[in-house]
């Protein structure tokens, strides 16, 4: 391998583990490589230090051995070590001595490096997939978390690493984390990590080095399937406690055919990367994966699907979609529902014994969407989970709360005493009946899945919501730019914030003069308020072709929520190439762009709503090609 990828090889006192790296490396047809030794903590390393240098210069590679008297630690000896290596080639490899390379690796690596060059998106690319595999469609897929048990990169993305992290606090006063990562575990703990890390609790540098860059809105390139072995977990190493169940033992040794994925966020294999560690056990199967297992299935069914309505919107328009389709491709469907709006022979209405109704339709499987208002028991779900499979598709939080119903508070710390003492009660119930039961969860937002993790304890599929897109025609063109917001019963909705939308449209019609858009409101009593050269229109309910039409030619979509999930409004939003500005709640982080993720504003935010709308002016068609790209290149499935 004439024209190899420069490598450097980080060393310490682990001459064994190091001669392994050593060989494969020579396996692979590599001459040369660079070594950065790390000196002795104390005397009792002096031996072993020497004997690991003495491993490389007698290895009959051509070795380039830059070696340290004092010992620098982790961090100071990789930033030190790597800040060497760059200084001499453009781009280059990283191993330390106990990451075992492949073939693949070094293919990836070296395709990579040269196809991203010049694209800043992209600060590493990562050999090691912790997880084994993860099917995407992809031979690789593009994550803000990288992993540097084998990793690449370019000189100028160090050369940008700033590992004090001078713009942390300016990003996390500015909500930054739940921005990238919504208001989860994930976005706690990487907070945590990194400022345990920047005050020397723990001796590492690659926390800040993800932080750094993910605050910049760049991701690393990761192999669908692991393509370098980690010899370290053997207690050998400095931060190694043994071998972690959710860590997988599978290296991929095979020809790697490269493939050129979208360069977005992978967020599922980010949240499926946080809730494995969490439970210390393998991955969830990806949704590409089931999504790829139902065109080769030809099994037809007999589905039976439960939920309060059989019309409306969110959960029910999620089920009419899906109903449809089962329909389609050839499944017996029939809908169970507590409020039948429909005269459709395969809608049935739920009478005071579910349960019977239910066996007398001999389902193969049943499909839950909303079981609060329909009457039936979590613990008769339990139990027909015995006999029957039963998939629950959660569309709110009502599941991880003590809640009776769809829960306007999802926190307990908000609650008084004796709410508290309820909502205990009836979550402890829902706790050991969902425990004791056969049930298998999905949800479209890996929010509500960290919920049902910290609630239960229990991992969760994800299956984000998929609606099919009609565009009417028939759009008549407003005559002045506008922004607009879509919400049944928007005025007393207490879900939705159209308090701090309208507050914050005032404030930006003030500021903007006739800049500011119109704010069309549909889904409230018919009103018109006028604000200087900006007029709000509110509208009641129009036809979904009609709505879908006005979001198309919408300066923005508004998703304004004090509580939300997966909003179909941004779902539908993107369908059409329209841009959002929507609150910093629930879910509503994940499904933004980039760019999007800048407009979020705090419930309640009212300078927040203004700044957004004055940003999605200015910054209108680089929103629009954000989206557009997005859309043009979604994942596979």
């Amino acid at each position: 391998m004439e024209r190899a990828v420069p490598i450097l090889l980080l060393i310490y006192n682990r001459p064994k583990h190091t001669r392994q790296v050593l060989d494969a490396l020579q396996g692979l047809g590599i001459r040369s490589v660079f070594v950065w030794a790390d000196g002795p903590k104390n005397a009792a390393d002096m031996e072993l230090c020497e004997q690991a240098r003495q491993v490389c210069l007698n290895s009959g590679l051509d070795v380039i051995l830059e070696k340290n008297e004092l010992n620098l630690g982790c961090k100071g000896s990789v930033l030190q070590g790597v800040s060497w290596f760059l200084a001499q080639v453009r781009h280059g490899i990283i191993l330390e001595d106990d990451c075992v390379p492949t073939k693949g690796f070094l293919q990836m690596c070296a395709t990579l490096l040269e196809r991203h060059r010049f694209d800043q998106r992209i600060y590493m690319i990562s050999g090691n997939n912790p997880m084994g595999s993860w099917e995407s469609g992809h031979s690789h897929h593009f994550a803000r978390i990288g992993h540097v048990w084998g990793w690449a990169t370019w000189r100028d993305r160090w050369a940008d690493f700033h590992p004090e992290l001078p713009d942390l606090d300016a990003f996390a006063a500015n909500d930054g984390f739940q921005r990238l990562w919504g208001s989860t575990g994930l976005s706690e703990r990487l907070e945590e990590q990194v400022r345990k890390a920047l005050r020397g609790e723990v001796d590492t540098w690659d926390f800040q080095w993800t932080v750094h860059h993910s605050i910049k809105g760049r991701v690393a390139a990761i192999p669908s399937e692991n393509l370098v072995r980690n010899i370290g977990l053997d207690d050998s190493g400095t931060h190694r406690d043994g071998h972690p169940e959710w860590v997988s033992d599978f290296v991929s040794k095979g020809e790697l055919a490269l493939t050129e994925p979208p360069v977005f966020p992978h967020r599922e294999y980010e949240a499926n990367l946080d809730l494995a560690r969490r439970m210390d056990a393998p991955a969830l199967p990806s949704s590409f994966s089931f999504w790829r297992k139902t065109k080769t299935s030809h099994n037809k069914l007999r589905i039976l699907q439960v939920n309060t309505s059989d019309q409306g919107g969110g959960a029910e328009a999620i089920l009419t979609h899906h109903h449809k389709a089962l329909v389609e491709i050839g499944h017996e469907a029939f809908v169970l529902s507590k409020e039948k709006h429909t005269d459709a022979s395969d809608v049935i209405e739920i009478n005071e014994d579910a349960l019977t109704q239910m066996a007398q339709l001999r389902p193969d499987i049943i499909h839950i969407h909303n079981l609060h208002g329909t009457g039936i028991s979590m613990e008769a779900v339990s139990q027909l989970s015995e006999k029957i499979p039963v998939l629950w598709t959660l569309h709110d939080a009502w599941l991880t709360t003590g809640s009776l119903r769809h829960p306007f508070e999802t926190e307990r710390w908000r609650l008084s005493f004796l709410d508290r003492e309820e909502w205990d009660a009836e979550l402890s119930l829902r706790q050991q009946a969902i425990a004791g039961s056969r049930i298998r969860f999905t949800a479209p937002s890996h929010w509500l899945r960290d919920r049902m993790m910290n609630a239960h304890r229990m991992p969760v599929h994800f299956v984000p919501n998929t609606l099919p897109v009609e565009i009417s025609t028939q759009s008549t063109p407003l005559p002045r730019p506008y922004l607009l917001y879509v919400a049944n019963h928007a005025e007393r909705n207490p879900y939705k914030d159209l308090d701090t939308l309208l507050r914050g449209w005032r404030m930006a019609a003030d500021r903007l003069g006739d800049r500011c858009p119109d704010l069309l409101c549909i889904g409230g009593k018919k009103r018109t308020e006028q604000r200087g050269h900006a007029a709000m229109r509110m509208t009641g309910r129009l036809p979904n072709g009609e709505v879908l039409a006005l979001m198309q030619n919408a300066v923005a979509v508004v998703q304004a929520s004090r509580q939300d999930n997966a909003p179909l409004t941004i779902t539908e939003a993107h369908a059409v190439g329209t841009p959002v500005i929507a609150s910093l709640v629930g879910g509503i982080p994940e499904m933004l762009t980039t760019t999007e993720s800048q407009l979020m504003f705090r419930t309640g935010d009212t300078a927040g709503v203004a700044d957004a709308i004055a940003y999605s002016i200015e910054k209108n068609e680089l929103l629009r090609n954000e989206v557009r790209e997005m859309i043009a290149t979604p994942s596979p499935g």
